[in-house]
């Protein structure tokens, strides 16, 4: 199973240049993924691409900002913010990025864009990645 990952545009243009190697989440997916397909937010509401997953990191923001902060496509501002209150921080480290074709509108699709992410079945990954869902 994979997901589909709410992402907001200024990051994701970062990803696809290869920029920000690590996706930053203050909760992570229960089921093991392999592949996260990037939903990005208003205004372009497109699922644009996927990344294959090499790894999560899971520490405390100050412990995950030492690691990652180099390849984080964030400054510490925007990622102290992110995490204020929270005691826990993932990263999710990008591997390969491919983009899509032809981006997909997600009001054309029966899928609903995520607050944070939702899991693909098959079915619904399938659909997508042929637009026909």
């Amino acid at each position: 199973m994979n997901v589909l990952l709410s992402i907001k545009p200024k990051y994701v243009s970062l990803i696809m240049r290869g920029v920000k190697k690590y996706e930053f989440r203050r909760k992570i997916f229960r089921n093991e993924i392999e592949k996260v397909y990037i939903y990005s937010t208003f205004p372009a509401r497109r699922v644009i691409g996927f990344f294959m997953v090499e790894g999560i990191l899971n520490d405390t923001p100050e412990e995950i900002w030492e690691k990652c902060k180099n390849e984080s496509g964030v400054t510490d501002i925007e990622f102290f913010e992110y995490f204020r209150g929270s005691e826990t921080a993932f990263a999710i480290k990008i591997g390969k990025v491919e983009q899509l074709r032809e981006p997909i509108e997600i009001k054309k699709t029966s899928l609903t864009a995520p607050q944070s992410f939702c899991y693909l079945t098959q079915d619904k990954e399938e659909g997508l990645v042929n637009g026909i869902i």
